[in-house]
């Protein structure tokens, strides 16, 4: 593990306050979810967890202005800018907007802004590292709860989309140090990935895979350029990837008795065993709507959020700005997840690069099953990151070019 004493202190606060963002409604969830009882004081829990974080991020707005000051303040009132103006020509949709300004400001906006403020991951990389062992730990606890203890009965643990997606981000952490370490490190990061993919997959949703296998190639695709080990882990998933494919049926089966046996019905494995597996959960009617929508409001679109169910970034983009501004949104982003395939061009270090493939993998998944991204605290934890790495990077270029040209200019 990472010594962070002797790290910047205002990359501490903002590692801090972006892990806690994904920490405490995690552990908040699995609680609720796991005690008789709770669920009837969910909201309660939410306007406490709300409390946390917001003193984490007072903890962390010292260093994010001095560092972001400017920026954070165009954003702000850019923001305020566009929903004015969204309010103002589509007043069908305030409504909407209104009961969504928490989520805007209070989450998305501060998660961009901070995750832009970072100037080193391998803190956050370190925080996120202990927070993936206790968000697991808590994952299997309810997973426990819910079906062997039966506190909720069976017929809650059919499928529980939240779950997957709050350990998707540790499963895939585990992952990774697995792969690039071995030895007592390596075996108990495997061990979490174990105990993570069980409760994914017995009472998970399953979009995460995809998210985990795409992290899985990006992250063996950089480490087993260097790391023996890693070659070695790499082909033994592979091969147990052709093994479990070609005996899949035999395996299903076995696997699906077993949850049976303490009362499991996992929909993940009965999906895959009847070949339903890419069902699509009623998204193709969404799109459907959302074709026709687009189709009929081509130009300017129905209006943020005027339409929640499109399940799809591209789609509902269209539907929201209409063809030609939506293009130009879909563009960047775009542009943003090709040059994150290739961030190993720019010299990051390896934690750096971890954490933001981990949200790459997290929110290209997400953008393209679940309902819109354009609110989502992990979506835009991404966009600050890539941005960041993107426009420092550009500076420290300009800086090293003038560097060069000063050296030059003086021995000549």
């Amino acid at each position: 593990m990472l010594d962070i004493r002797f790290y910047d202190n205002g990359d501490k606060k903002i590692s801090l306050f972006l892990t806690m963002e994904l920490l405490i409604p995690a552990v908040k969830f699995c609680i609720v979810q796991s005690i008789p009882g709770l669920s009837a004081f969910n909201s309660i829990a939410n306007i406490i967890i709300s409390a946390i974080l917001f003193c984490f991020i007072l903890n962390a707005i010292k260093p994010i202005l001095k560092r972001s000051g400017t920026f954070s303040i165009l954003v702000f009132f850019l923001l305020i800018l566009f929903l004015s103006v969204e309010i103002l020509i589509y007043p069908e949709n305030r409504d909407n907007i209104i009961s969504s300004i928490f989520g805007i400001f209070g989450v998305s906006f501060i998660c961009f802004i901070a995750s832009y403020s970072l100037n080193d991951c391998k803190i956050l990389y370190n925080y996120l590292t202990v927070a993936s062992y206790i968000i697991i730990s808590f994952g299997f606890f309810m997973f426990i709860a819910t079906t062997i203890w039966g506190v909720v009965g069976t017929a809650e643990t059919q499928t529980n989309m939240s779950l997957s997606y709050y350990i998707l981000i540790p499963i895939m952490l585990m992952l990774h140090i697995w792969i690039s370490n071995s030895g007592k490190k390596g075996f108990i990061a495997f061990v979490f990935v174990c105990i993570g993919m069980l409760v994914m997959i017995g009472m998970g949703s399953r979009g995460p895979l995809l998210a985990i296998a795409l992290f899985f190639l990006l992250d063996s695709l950089k480490l087993i350029k260097n790391n023996w080990h890693a070659i070695i882990k790499f082909f033994t998933v592979m091969l147990i990837s052709i093994f479990s494919f070609i005996f899949m049926n035999k395996l299903l089966e076995v696997g699906i008795k077993l949850f049976d046996l303490v009362g499991i019905n996992s929909r993940t494995l009965r999906a895959v065993l009847i070949g339903n597996i890419a069902g699509l959960s009623n998204r193709d009617v969404f799109a459907g709507v959302s074709i026709d929508m687009i189709k009929e409001h081509p130009l300017l679109g129905v209006g943020f959020l005027g339409y929640l169910s499109s399940h799809n970034i591209f789609l509902e983009t269209w539907l929201f700005y209409g063809i030609i501004i939506g293009s130009l949104f879909l563009i960047v982003y775009v542009f943003l997840q090709i040059k994150t395939l290739f961030l190993g061009r720019f010299g990051l270090n390896e934690e750096s690069l971890t954490v933001v493939w981990l949200f790459f993998s997290y929110e290209t998944i997400d953008s393209f099953l679940n309902l819109t991204v354009w609110g989502k605290d992990m979506f835009w934890i991404y966009l600050g990151l890539i941005f960041s790495i993107l426009l420092k990077r550009k500076k420290d270029l300009r800086r090293s070019e003038l560097n060069i040209g000063t050296s030059i200019t003086h021995w000549q």
